[in-house]
């Protein structure tokens, strides 16, 4: 039995022995008539939560918003566009967490963060680079393996 394993912006066939196979779980997909409203309404605080305007006017200096790269299907360029206003004239950097993955080129982050968003914050958008030593610190290492589960 083969099932696609969605990997990258791709999916890789893999080749599976069904007496192995327990069950298969597939995310669902979320319909919502208007993205938008249903973000503006959440970020409001009229879901109950503190609203996003005064948790940026609480915020005592910058604000630092990690953005997934592009192997997740985040929404994060429409997110930040709804946004936008409120981050204006504010103390805002973006980090791209890529993991171990690698950095993303200037097509990803178009697609992270589309075109215009790309553009009106391109000099603060940044990106990890877990292959980059000479920007990383050494935390020390697990006193110990963990096993799963």
């Amino acid at each position: 039995m083969y099932i696609d394993v969605p990997w990258d912006t791709d999916s890789v066939p893999m080749r599976i022995d069904p007496e192995r196979l327990g069950e298969v779980i597939e995310s669902k997909t979320l319909k919502v008539r208007d993205e938008a409203a249903m973000l503006r309404s959440l970020l409001a605080g009229e879901n109950g939560t503190p609203a996003f305007h005064d948790f940026l006017e609480a915020a005592a200096g910058p604000v630092l918003f990690l953005v997934n790269d592009a192997t997740r299907p985040t929404p994060s360029g429409r997110v930040i566009e709804i946004i936008g206003d409120e981050l204006q004239g504010r103390d805002v950097e973006f980090l791209v967490a890529t993991g171990a993955h690698r950095v993303p080129g200037e097509s990803e982050l178009e697609q992270i963060f589309g075109r215009n968003i790309r553009e009106r914050f391109l000099d603060r958008i940044h990106c990890h680079d877990a292959r980059d030593d000479a920007e990383l610190v050494h935390l020390g290492r697990p006193l110990a393996a963990r096993p799963f589960g």
